[in-house]
């Protein structure tokens, strides 16, 4: 099964899709692609030898959308759910453990259709992350992400490098793992590495947590 984002509108939306998941004895994968962009993958390479916990900070630049577009759709979650979860679930694929915690505060003027907004996250493992989205234009690149993890510095540049303490280690077009993800799934199917299900469903919850609270402040 493949769902796409948002995946509910509720944490009990979210609960429910589990329970039939788990009752179903199939594979499920939800639309979060960049966990397997090769920029992320790449950057786990590195993380992964790294005990400390981390500190991610990652920068949106998300543009404005036309009237009438999905996003602005509330029953479709906005654009908190339905885009914003996609850097949740980056955050959590960097750092490579639970989402304990997620909070937000939104800002700009949404009577003139910002959407900006900036979540915070923690993690069992005592890492950090902080999604900073805005919908100013991407004039300079649409995403960037900073990882500190122990003696490292690893910068992802709008999925077209990967850097780290100072020095290139990925280049190339940009990918946001769609292609990836699409093979990974299959292979699943086929009784393959199954998808990491449990961890994508977490970076469901934490984003609608999230915006929850943020409208509730």
């Amino acid at each position: 099964m493949w769902c796409e984002k948002p995946l509910a509108l509720t944490c009990a939306g979210v609960d429910e899709v589990e329970k039939a998941w788990r009752g179903s004895g199939r594979q499920l994968t939800l639309g979060f692609n960049r966990r397997w962009a090769p920029a992320v993958l790449a950057a786990q390479r590195v993380l992964a030898d790294v005990q400390a916990p981390k500190l991610v900070v990652y920068r949106i630049a998300a543009g404005r959308v036309p009237d009438g577009h999905w996003y602005a759709d509330r029953r479709q979650g906005g654009r908190a759910l339905g885009e914003v979860c996609h850097f949740v679930d980056t955050a959590q694929a960097l750092v490579g453990a639970n989402i304990e915690d997620a909070v937000a505060v939104m800002g700009g003027d949404t009577s003139q259709g910002s959407d900006d907004m900036v979540v915070a996250l923690r993690f069992a493992d005592g890492s950090v992350a902080s999604i900073a989205y805005g919908s100013s234009p991407p004039v300079s690149g649409k995403e960037r992400i900073e990882v500190l993890a122990g003696p490292h510095q690893v910068i992802i540049d709008d999925f077209r490098s990967v850097h780290v303490d100072g020095r290139a280690l990925w280049k190339g077009r940009q990918d946001k793992g769609h292609r990836v993800h699409a093979a990974a799934f299959r292979q699943a199917v086929q009784g393959g590495t199954s998808m990491p299900t449990e961890a994508m469903l977490g970076s469901m919850r934490a984003t609608i947590q999230a915006a929850d609270r943020a409208r509730a402040s």
